[in-house]
């Protein structure tokens, strides 16, 4: 068998697993009732009232969401010009497989992946842009809400079955542009 052909399919392979991974969990995970998005409260940072992350023009973080069927999945997000047709994403995910790296750029409406090598664009790779954009804006969009009354230190909740700690939350960090390139 042709072995240039085995590596793209299990490449392509450990994408989708990593993507019904974190996909289905946070479905899942925001399917609860009461209390904060998802379910059964959580806790908000230290500090004064109000508060939030909801008018930042750039957001980075990570994520530690942790559950019996998928462990700890470590993700750190970044994005920049939040809220505009310029958004630009960045999401670099540990997991029991591997890590996964993805790039999203709203004003090229491309994207690139790098799972445990190098990096491929998303057209090049058979991926399509708007589902992805859709997967990894989806949980952006849900961790973000996690943070609306957040003030500063930590946040963490437990919703679905999952625990989630938000934590190196840094509210309009310059991210420079080599960080949304891939290289």
């Amino acid at each position: 068998m042709n072995q240039k052909g085995i590596a793209p399919l299990a490449i392509v392979a450990i994408v989708v697993v990593a993507a019904v991974v974190v996909g289905v969990a946070v479905l899942v995970a925001t399917r609860g009732e009461g209390g904060a998005p998802g379910g059964e409260g959580g806790e908000g940072g230290e500090g004064g009232e109000g508060g939030g992350v909801g008018t930042a023009n750039s957001l980075d973080y990570k994520v530690d969401m942790t559950g019996p069927e998928i462990g700890t999945i470590t993700s750190r997000f970044r994005v920049r010009n939040i809220g505009t047709a310029n958004m630009d994403m960045r999401v670099d995910m540990t997991t029991a497989y591997g890590t996964m790296s993805y790039i999203l750029s709203g004003s090229q409406h491309e994207g690139w992946v790098k799972p445990n090598g190098g990096w491929l664009s998303f057209s090049s790779f058979g991926l399509d842009f708007d589902e992805q954009w859709n997967q990894q804006s989806g949980s952006f969009e849900q961790y973000t809400d996690y943070l609306a009354n957040w003030t500063s230190g930590e946040w963490s909740g437990t919703f679905g079955g999952y625990t989630y700690r938000i934590y190196d939350i840094q509210v309009n960090p310059s991210l420079p542009d080599s960080v949304f390139q891939p290289s």
